[in-house]
């Protein structure tokens, strides 16, 4: 696609095509986005239409490569139900790092405590638990200690 007065740099890769740790970090979404082989805002495209960008922005969190693709298209054209679904799973995502938080520090409890809580009554599987569980942890201390 040919730039023009349209189009303009992804905000998000910055027009590289793919998310790096870069971008992750500075659009603050460490607990959500891994780096991937493309970038979904633009999909990989190195540029966006003004007028999308203006309308979506490019630190939205639920816009990734691993989304249902009929409820990404429908959160795009801004549908009522579909934006509902969408910030009902953010705020389980948000509520779910504030309870690692609160056990990890509030409660002193172990990565293994955290885990099986975390299992106990889920259908999440103990390695990914285990992965995101590190990954709060992670956040945490570089956070907290800096």
């Amino acid at each position: 696609m040919k730039k023009n007065k349209d189009f303009i740099d992804c905000p998000r890769c910055l027009g590289k095509g793919y998310v790096d740790l870069n971008d992750i970090k500075r659009l603050r979404r460490e607990l959500y986005w891994e780096p991937g082989p493309h970038c979904a805002y633009c999909d990989g495209k190195k540029i966006v239409a003004f007028d999308f960008a203006s309308k979506i922005n490019p630190d939205d969190w639920f816009i990734t490569s691993d989304v249902d693709k009929l409820l990404l298209k429908r959160y795009l054209k801004r549908e009522p139900k579909a934006i509902r679904e969408v910030k009902k799973m953010e705020d389980f995502m948000v509520g779910l790092v504030n309870c690692i938080y609160h056990l990890y520090v509030n409660e002193d409890k172990n990565r293994s405590e955290i885990v099986d809580l975390l299992i106990k009554d889920s259908a999440v599987p103990k390695k990914e638990a285990e992965e995101y569980v590190d990954k709060v942890i992670r956040a945490i201390f570089s956070n907290l200690i800096k």
